[in-house]
This record gives C-alpha cells, sequence and structure tokens, in this order.
C-alpha cells in the first residue's frame, strides 16, 4: 500500500510583528490582544508521521533506502518543518531518505493527490476548500491534524496606524472603511490610488483575497500588489514598518 499523508495546518509558524493588526477574515482590527503562538509539540507530530512512514511508507526506492517525497512550497514555515523531518528522517530511521519537490499551494495537494509527493507538511486547506475535500473523499488525502495552532489569515495593518494619539486612520476598524484612507497607502507607480498587497502569485490564498477586493468595490480606490514570493512579500511590510509609514496586506 502507498504511504500519502498531507497534514493539514490552521496556522502558521512565522511570528507576527509587534505592533502589527489584522483585519481577520472578518475584517476586523483586533483591538488589544496581540496573537500569541503556541509551541510546536514536536515529538506528537513525529509520532503521527514517523511511525506510519516506518509501516507503510512506499515511495521511491533504490537498492539501499526508500525516499520519502516532501512538498516544497515557497514560504519559510513549510520549508522550515520539511527540513526537521528531514532531519528526523535522515538520521533516526533507518533505510529512508528525503527529497523535495517544489511547487505552489495547489501543484502539492495535486501532487499528493496524485501519489507524487508523499508529505504535504503545511496546508491552509481553508484556501482550496474543493480540492482539500476532493482528496479527503476519494481517500488519497489522509489528515493527521495540525501542524501549528492559532494563527490567523487576514489582511494587517500596523497597529500605529489605527492606535494611540498618533493613529492617522482611528477609524479604520474593517475593509469597509479602507476607502477613505486610500491616501495613506498610496501606491508608488500609481500614485492617485492606494495599494494593498493581496499575497504571492501562486498562493490558494490569493483568490480570496482578489474576491474581497471585488465584493467591496475597492478597484476605485487601491490597486492590488502581488509579490512573487514570501519574502518580498515580507519586505514590504518590514520596510514600510520601520520607516513608520502605512501598510496593509496578507
Amino acid at each position: 500500500m502507498q504511504f500519502k499523508l498531507i497534514v493539514i495546518l490552521c496556522g502558521t509558524s512565522c511570528q507576527t510583528l509587534e505592533g502589527l493588526t489584522s483585519l481577520d477574515i472578518t475584517f476586523r482590527v483586533l483591538n488589544n490582544k496581540e496573537v500569541q503562538m503556541r509551541k510546536i509539540v514536536l515529538f506528537f507530530i513525529i509520532s503521527m508521521i514517523c511511525v506510519p512512514m516506518i509501516l507503510t511508507a512506499e515511495g521511491q526506492q533504490d537498492s539501499d533506502s526508500t525516499t520519502i517525497i516532501f512538498g516544497d512550497i515557497s514560504w519559510d514555515s513549510i520549508q522550515v518543518h520539511n527540513r526537521i523531518m528531514t532531519y528526523i528522517i535522515e538520521n533516526g530511521l533507518n533505510g529512508y531518505k528525503a527529497d523535495f519537490i517544489t511547487g505552489d499551494s495547489m501543484p502539492i495537494i495535486n501532487g499528493v493527490i496524485q501519489g507524487d509527493i508523499d508529505v504535504d507538511m503545511e496546508s491552509w486547506h481553508k484556501n482550496v476548500p474543493e480540492l482539500y475535500k476532493k482528496g479527503i473523499d476519494s481517500g488519497k488525502l489522509i489528515d493527521l491534524g495540525k501542524n501549528m495552532p492559532d494563527a490567523p489569515q487576514g489582511w494587517w495593518v500596523p497597529r500605529y496606524l489605527v492606535e494611540g494619539p498618533n493613529a492617522k486612520a482611528p477609524n479604520l476598524k474593517s475593509i469597509s472603511d479602507l476607502p477613505q484612507y486610500a491616501h495613506l497607502f498610496k501606491d508608488p507607480e500609481d500614485p492617485s490610488k492606494g495599494l494593498i498587497y493581496g499575497g504571492v502569485a501562486g498562493w490558494g490564498q490569493l483568490t480570496t483575497s482578489e474576491d474581497y477586493f471585488d465584493q467591496y468595490n475597492l478597484h476605485d480606490t487601491f490597486n492590488m500588489g502581488i509579490a512573487g514570493s514570501g519574502s518580498a512579500l515580507a519586505g514590504t511590510m518590514v520596510g514600510a514598518y520601520k520607516k513608520g509609514e502605512a501598510w496593509c496586506g496578507y
């Protein structure tokens, strides 16, 4: 029996910058509570992943070992998880080694369903519900639970922008309030509009950002920025934060 699994993550290992406020899935500002991340319980994850691998894994084999293929997506947290598991597999298990196939969210999940990839360590399945349900219903995906809990998705703004005596957008409480503050988020390539970073090309969540952009008619006052990588997206956020400037994005 060929071993295929997908570890479902409802959160992320990336620490939020202190001072950022989330416009969450309802795009309501979280007023006085910083998002706190729980520690990874590694041995719990290892017990779920490594034991079934020992019993049933049938990845690509050579004369000496079985190779377990990980889906390697472009954001940092899944790459960290993959390298931790690779180290455990190659240093703690006999007869196994690990390798990676790079790709974006949907191709990686499809790769698991099709049998080309053995493990997806971090899947934001709420962004691709139909594909995820198809895989689960077919029995080709096995959900082993959360990799790391308590990490929300949404659009974020710096806390200094909405709170405190010098807040420039004190009434920015939801996505519907953004148009009145478009001038604060000025698009350097189109100063007549603001700029919202909707996500990264290839990430499953980008469709959700685009849907909200349309739903709230933001095209009249904003352009949507799409970053080429997670690092590039983070760079825009950190750059604005260090300068005390307005920023909004995923």
